[in-house]
């Protein structure tokens, strides 16, 4: 969705606020008036621009999400947000891609195994899985990145987890 509001030169309503008014009106001073008529310029502009955003974006939601989004529609920019807060989210199948590309690292026997557990540790933290708390446990991931470590490892790794 948001390629096509780039594409259609819409990016700007979700990314940009309302344009703040001026001052209030004095008739008298003519910077005043320059200045409220400037205003009603890019307001309207700006208007334009999240109207049809909000159109677009509204008409790709299914009507369900519709419904729930459409106290959060005066905004392009606050719908654009409140549907990436509740539904920017990783599938299931994406979260499970990522966990296995960290598994599937090799932590050598000879060298310094510093540098893949470095690698398996950004793989788990970047792929997000807090969503349901997988991820949340420091010692969930400590037990990942152990587990990788080669075999002969495992009477140190039995020595120091003994309390």
């Amino acid at each position: 969705m948001e390629a096509f509001l780039q594409a259609t030169g819409l990016e700007s309503a979700i990314t940009t606020d309302q344009p703040s008014e001026p001052s209030p009106l004095v008739a008298a001073n003519a910077a005043s008036v320059e200045a409220w008529k400037n205003y009603e310029v890019v307001f309207k502009a700006w208007k334009e621009i999240d109207t049809k955003a909000i159109g677009n974006i509204r008409l790709r939601i299914s009507p369900s999400i519709r419904i729930l989004a459409k106290e959060y529609s005066d905004t392009a920019k606050k719908l654009w947000n409140y549907l990436a807060k509740t539904y920017n989210v990783k599938s299931l199948g994406a979260v499970f891609n990522d966990f296995a590309a960290a598994m599937a690292i090799k932590i050598p026997y000879k060298q310094n195994p510093l540098s893949s557990m470095m690698e398996i540790g950004m793989d788990v933290t970047s792929t997000r899985m807090d969503l349901a708390g997988h991820w949340s446990c420091l010692t969930t991931r400590a037990l990942i990145l152990l587990s990788k470590l080669p075999h002969v490892y495992s009477g140190r790794i039995q020595t120091m987890s003994q309390p």
